[in-house]
């Protein structure tokens, strides 16, 4: 079994992972997702609304999970892919968390509009995109270019081509950000959703609403 290292310069350890393989009759032709906060041997998919599928049905099957999970990598320089298809054309972006302007984390839905999550940033973002665990959830894109006050509810999805639309409430706030629907897509009881944000201005000096 022949291994290749990936190399992709961020100097850090990524935290999320989106690959696809471009070799055309092999692989799902799905956009992989891994992220620091899902489960083990799971990943999701950007072009779908499913929930956590297992690492071994789609590309990831060819990334060593070890190595994703950087045991085996601790000055965060690279992936390995492992197995037959490592030939094979891939494209991948690495993202990971730079203090002042970007994050990537998770967190947990409460179910309620009311009290619903803060999400804590330590700047005011200008792009949000979040995404539940759980299946049939819609990977949700919101910023403040559509949004220029509060609540933030023109959104975009990753996973499909429909047209801007307007609904499901959240806040941007000068150190975060504030959910404030219950819709599944962002904040069902209980429910793990993944997010990457960038922030409006770098180096903590952006400014509340």
């Amino acid at each position: 079994m022949s291994t290749q290292t990936i190399n992709h310069g961020l100097g850090v350890t990524p935290e999320m992972i989106i690959a696809k393989e471009r070799d055309s009759g092999d692989g799902t032709g799905d956009w992989a997702v891994w992220h620091k906060d899902l489960a083990s041997g799971k990943y999701l998919t950007l072009n779908s609304t499913d929930g956590e599928d297992s690492w071994t049905d789609a590309l990831f099957s060819n990334i060593d999970e070890t190595s994703v999970d950087f045991g085996n990598d601790p000055d965060g320089s690279g992936i390995y892919l492992n197995g037959g298809d490592v030939p094979n054309n891939y494209i991948a972006y690495f993202f990971a968390s730079v203090e002042g302007y970007s994050k990537v984390g998770s967190y947990e839905g409460t179910g309620s509009a009311t009290a619903g999550p803060f999400i804590a940033l330590d700047f005011a973002p200008a792009y949000f995109l979040v995404k539940s665990t759980g299946g049939l959830t819609n990977w949700q894109i919101l910023d403040n270019k559509r949004n220029t006050s509060n609540p933030a509810n023109d959104f975009l999805r990753a996973n499909s081509d429909i047209a801007e639309t307007s609904n499901y409430d959240v806040d941007f706030l000068s150190n975060g950000l504030k959910i404030r629907t219950t819709d599944g897509d962002y904040n069902t009881s209980g429910t793990t959703y993944i997010y990457y944000a960038v922030a409006e201005s770098p180096l903590k000096t952006a400014n509340a609403r």
